[in-house]
């Protein structure tokens, strides 16, 4: 054990490790409140599902993990993967069957990896934050299944079990969020194969490349608590399923998708919120000057786009209303992540401002060119992400990084990285979706779709009354 370690930064990255641990059931909320009455514990289910498989992975092998399975092409040749769907009637058919096959299927092959691992312990790549292997991968000398992690942490000052712990919590929260694009309309068994496949993929090979020491960082590309590593993956791999999901209205024209419970949405964005404290303050790894600076432009920017997203609906709508500012908070704690421990406080009053029309005009293009993304995930997380990322070229100093400064240089490296990370994202999420379409029938069918997926997939009702025979039915759309 490292002899610097220092006891306030340690209980203060535990404490942050719990905040952003505390954002995923604030997801599920906010996200709950969105969608009908319907579905609102299915998409709930598949965030704590999300929180359940990543820690699995992420403390397997998702920390530290073998090359060559990393390795593994997700490159088809088969054309008919970037076929346009066909958007008809979809029917039940063996394939919907086939999904819990699929899965037990995977979870028997990760229990196979996990004994190759053990027999070939020797041979162990780091994914994420080992010793950088050719700048794409780690070295063979870190640990995986977290063995002897507590000796090996990037800040002297707290054990590498709680920062390998901190960023597992990263690892979490990345897939959920891509939950909300293809609410009510996703199987539950590919949804869980995706988000599997997505982390191996995207999240961690992209976590290595700026975090872990990997060619982006050594290009000067800065993200300090995620703008690339989780928005903006999360954001444009979203809006490829998106693309290649059947959209609501093909499935049934008649259903009408509206919120259900606005308190939800409400009481998610308070918990969000507050875990975004951890989130971006947590990242400086430790109680010190850049935290104070990181947690103050939270909230700033945070605040800014809230009010401003209030203002814009009540001139553009005529109403403001209590989801738009729910949406607008998130879109500028979203859009400060990357640059919120780079940045002085007057610039985050001024990114939070920016968002607010850069994320409400991808809002606008999204109904105009009819992409259901049902929750605003690319507009909000994605776009807003990549905005973030950009203004660390703009508006960084050194008087708070300590060693990033705004630059002509630093915006172009800012816009590359995050535009080709964007692409990335968006390929490889398509691809997946198709693939595994291939297998199991990735989106519900008209019949499941208008049941909806609470009682058709999970066998739960969120919300029911009791007659006096007895009887249950449910309440609301």
């Amino acid at each position: 054990m490292s002899e610097t370690l220092i006891n306030g930064d340690t209980a203060y990255m535990l404490i942050c490790m719990a905040l952003v641990n505390l954002m995923t059931p604030g997801l599920a909320f906010f996200y709950g409140g969105l969608v009908r009455s319907s579905n609102v514990l299915s998409i709930m289910a598949q965030n704590y599902a999300s929180m359940g498989l990543m820690t699995i992975i992420w403390t397997a092998w998702g920390y530290v993990f073998l090359l060559s399975f990393l390795l593994l092409s997700c490159e088809d040749d088969d054309a008919s993967l970037l076929s346009p769907r066909d958007y008809g009637v979809a029917t039940n058919d063996a394939k919907t069957t086939v999904a819990d096959i699929f899965l037990l299927l995977l979870l028997l092959l990760l229990l196979l990896l996990l004994l190759l691992l053990y027999r070939l312990r020797k041979n162990r790549y780091s994914l994420c934050f080992g010793e950088s292997q050719g700048d794409f991968i780690g070295n063979p000398k870190s640990h995986y299944f977290l063995e002897n992690t507590n000796n090996n942490s990037p800040q002297p000052s707290i054990p590498g079990l709680v920062f390998c712990g901190f960023q597992g919590m990263f690892a979490v929260i990345a897939p959920a969020l891509m939950t909300g694009a293809f609410a009510d309309r996703v199987n539950f068994g590919p949804y869980m194969v995706f988000i599997a496949l997505w982390a191996h993929l995207v999240y961690f090979p992209v976590c290595h490349w700026i975090w872990g020491g990997g060619w982006m960082a050594k290009q000067g590309v800065w993200d300090f608590a995620g703008g690339i590593v989780i928005h903006v993956t999360a954001g444009f791999s979203a809006l490829a399923t998106v693309v290649a999901l059947p959209s609501r209205h093909h499935l049934d024209a008649s259903v009408e998708n509206k919120p259900h419970n606005i308190p939800f949405v409400a009481l998610g964005t308070g918990l969000l919120w507050f875990g975004w404290f951890g989130f971006n303050g947590g990242s400086a790894l430790g109680a010190n000057n850049q935290a104070a600076y990181a947690s103050i432009n939270s909230e700033i920017s945070a605040s800014a786009a809230l009010f401003g997203w209030m203002m814009l609906e009540w001139i553009l709508e005529g109403k403001p209303t209590l989801i738009g500012a729910c949406v607008g908070a998130i879109a500028g704690l979203a859009t400060i992540t990357p640059a919120a421990g780079f940045v002085d406080p007057w610039s985050a009053l001024l990114i939070g401002f920016l968002c607010v029309p850069f994320c409400y005009a991808c809002i606008e293009i999204t109904k105009r060119y009819k992409l259901d993304d049902a929750l605003d995930v690319w507009a909000v997380h994605g776009m807003g992400g990549f905005l973030g990322t950009v203004c660390v070229g703009i508006f960084a100093t050194e008087k708070v990084s300590g060693n990033v400064d705004a630059s002509g240089k630093q915006f172009l490296i800012q816009l590359l990285a995050a535009s080709g990370i964007a692409v990335y994202s968006f390929v490889i999420g398509y691809l997946l979706i198709k693939v595994i379409d291939k297998f199991s029938k990735v989106a519900v069918d008209a019949d499941t779709y208008a049941k909806g997926l609470d009682v058709s997939i999970h066998g739960h009702e969120a919300y029911f009354d009791s007659s006096n025979d007895g009887s249950k039915k449910v309440v609301g759309v």
